[in-house]
């Protein structure tokens, strides 16, 4: 499986990233956001991966960076073993 980050251009509301499988197939593609509730939003400008680790306990992990209203902060992506994004979330 590959992750595919396209940075976030003037009037997207956040960056893409999808997943790919090996097939070269797009299984999710989604837009980045951080929108806690109706009345709090950040903007997002950047995502980029750096490592993957996976256990036996846990869905594998994908870390990263994120550069967003709060500055450049780490960010964790969950992603199943057969693809499936869990969640994300950013270090503030």
């Amino acid at each position: 499986m590959t992750l595919e980050v396209f940075d976030r251009k003037e009037k997207d509301i956040g960056p893409i990233v999808r997943l790919k499988n090996k097939k070269n197939e797009i299984q999710w593609s989604i837009w980045v956001t951080a929108k806690m509730s109706e009345e709090w939003t950040a903007d997002v400008g950047e995502v980029r991966f750096n490592d993957y680790g996976s256990s036996i306990f846990f869905n594998p992990r994908v870390r990263g960076s994120v550069l967003w209203t709060f500055g450049n902060e780490a960010s964790w992506w969950v992603i199943s073993k057969e693809g499936k994004l869990e969640g994300y979330w950013f270090s503030w």
